[in-house]
């Protein structure tokens, strides 16, 4: 049996990295080796978590270490034993990992570039650090550039397996997104900002620029509308394509793809797809794919000599982005195509798109 794929992730103490943690643990081909967290106010939350998980005879990584000087890996690990870390700087991190995930926030992972780029493993980014690293977003990437790789955010994350489908097709296409707020409420946070809609011109422009580099010459036309408080984000599509599409043409590109699940016409709604959809398959220790096409008749619209296509396709933010840096990790590390990257990691996490 070929041994497994060693992790090594930046940033465990957090939401994604602790997240990650916990997904790669369930898949057989790899293991977390080194987690390396900050004293800061992750490190609590990192602790219950390694409690929880050594009553279950497991751990979150073979190694934790702390990003501190060594008089505060000290103190820390007087405070918290049996649990111990050590410093960051005593782990030649690349010796011991055949791949590094950088899960910090936007920003975070610059003080680490020259170290990064000494090392002769693949070391993936998360989004925040655009336009560092090649650009991935499984099931394509852009042209490979040294070995710092940039993944996708929860938007491309949740587009791309849904646009490649239609690669090299695309004449033109136009996408509304509707997302979570994503900056800080730092003010009171008061019923008219919670509710408000917020316009990301920023974002719209990082998102064209990225599917011009996955999908090649097809021109896209982006908007995205930010609002507080979503689990799901829902992005409505509108494709000019080089032929017409039958409905059913359209249907069969969408069924038994990993990572999404095409709905039935009765869905309508997010929170139709958590409560009718999701919800089921959780009470079965399952979960659904974290993109689900409904909406839509998915028939091609009258008028543009028959060549428009429309559908909505939703996004689950508490899988999306977590799924494809596994696949990535697989991909970079084994050489596994993309498709099958993908499957292997919904197999072993029990994620489905027949609903």
């Amino acid at each position: 049996m070929e041994k497994r794929i060693r992790v090594g992730i930046r940033g465990i103490s957090g939401l994604l990295g602790s997240r990650l943690a916990l997904a790669v643990a369930r898949q057989p081909d790899m293991e977390v080796v080194v987690g390396i967290g900050k004293n800061d106010a992750t490190l609590t939350r990192l602790i219950r978590l390694e409690q929880m998980l050594r009553k279950q005879g497991r751990t979150l990584a073979g190694t934790l270490c702390l990003d501190e000087p060594h008089a505060v890996v000290q103190s820390v690990n007087d405070q918290y034993r049996p649990i111990q870390f050590i410093a960051a700087d005593q782990l030649a991190l690349h010796k011991h990992c055949d791949i590094i995930v950088d899960a910090t926030g936007p920003g975070v992972s610059k003080r680490y570039s020259e170290q990064y780029q000494s090392y002769r493993i693949p070391v993936i980014l998360q989004s925040g650090e655009f336009p560092r690293g090649t650009l991935i977003a499984p099931p394509l990437s852009s042209m490979a550039d040294g070995n710092l790789w940039r993944q996708g955010d929860c938007c491309l994350s949740g587009l791309m397996p849904v646009l490649a489908l239609f690669k090299n097709e695309i004449v033109t296409g136009r996408i509304n997104i509707v997302m979570q707020y994503s900056q800080i409420l730092n003010d009171f946070p008061t019923d008219q900002r919670i509710q408000a809609t917020y316009r990301r011109p920023d974002l719209t422009e990082q998102l064209e620029q990225q599917l011009s580099m996955l999908l090649g010459t097809a021109e896209f036309s982006v908007d995205v509308l930010q609002v507080p408080a979503l689990d799901y984000y829902t992005a409505s599509i509108a494709l000019e394509m080089q032929r017409p599409f039958s409905g059913q043409e359209l249907n069969a590109r969408f069924q038994k793809n990993p990572r999404m699940c095409l709905a039935n016409s009765s869905i309508n709604s997010t929170n139709e797809i958590d409560h009718h959809l999701r919800e089921p398959l959780r009470a079965m220790g399952a979960d659904l794919a974290p993109i689900v096409v409904y909406g839509s008749s998915m028939k091609p619209v009258i008028g543009h000599q028959n060549t428009c296509i429309r559908f909505q396709v939703s996004f689950y933010s508490r899988l999306i982005a977590v799924l494809p840096n596994i696949d990535t990790i697989r991909m970079l590390a084994r050489g596994v195509p993309a498709q099958e990257a993908m499957r292997i990691t919904d197999q072993n996490l029990s994620i489905t798109s027949t609903v």
